[in-house]
């Protein structure tokens, strides 16, 4: 049976994660509000007053749930390998089996994820094997040589594409009661297991197209969002 347990007394959030949270926000793409990383860091007092208000809601078992827009959020599909050509279309297709979903949240919530970071980082480590450590390199360089990929084609003005696919098959999600359960049994804090619900129940998305998202960033954004 599984017996690693969370480390106890992990660290809330508070204000000053939430201020460096702003200050780090990256310039990655906007989510559905179209409110961008910049738009917080030009107000930091005022932002991080606001977000700090939210944070210690979120994790509060006593507040009030959050709206059913907190989770809404962009959803792309990317390749996980090379088009192939279809002569009957005339184009590159991707099968709906071979692309990776990615959820595109608005900031205010990616802020918030990373003001949690390093308790997150810690709970990690303490329960993660040390054989996982090959999977994450090899998820982290394929998610920059996607993204490479897709620079590529922002560079050389590729337009255009369709994408056709079961929606509900493409986004196949963790049961939340088997994550919330695994996270009592394995003695998560009260507070990030509140979090952890929050942040993931009644997600919404609406598609979008990628290959532009990623045209205005540089390779060190690239690589902050894969860590962050």
């Amino acid at each position: 049976s599984y017996t690693r347990r969370f480390p106890p007394n992990l660290p809330k959030p508070d204000a000053t994660k939430v201020r460096n949270a702003i200050r780090y926000s990256g310039s990655a793409s906007v989510g559905p509000d179209g409110v961008h990383g910049l738009h917080y860091r030009g107000a930091p007092e005022t932002s991080t007053e606001v977000l700090t208000n939210c944070t210690l809601a979120l994790i509060d078992p006593a507040a009030p749930e959050p709206p059913p827009t907190f989770c809404f959020a962009r959803l792309a599909l990317p390749p996980k390998k090379p088009p192939t050509w279809d002569e009957q279309f005339s184009a590159f297709i991707v099968d709906e089996d071979d692309t990776r979903p990615l959820s595109i949240h608005n900031f205010h919530q990616r802020i918030i994820c990373s003001s949690m970071r390093d308790p997150v980082r810690e709970a990690a480590t303490a329960m993660t094997h040390d054989d996982q450590d090959g999977f994450l390199a090899s998820t982290t360089k394929r998610i920059v040589s996607m993204d490479s990929t897709l620079h590529e084609f922002a560079r050389s003005r590729t337009r255009g594409g369709v994408f056709l696919a079961d929606i509900v098959k493409a986004f196949p999600s963790l049961s939340l009661v088997y994550c919330t359960i695994f996270l009592i049994i394995t003695q998560c804090p009260i507070w990030l297991a509140t979090a952890f619900r929050r942040m993931y129940h009644r997600v919404t998305h609406v598609p979008v197209s990628y290959t532009h998202l990623r045209a205005h960033e540089t390779r060190e954004d690239r690589v902050w969002r894969v860590l962050l």
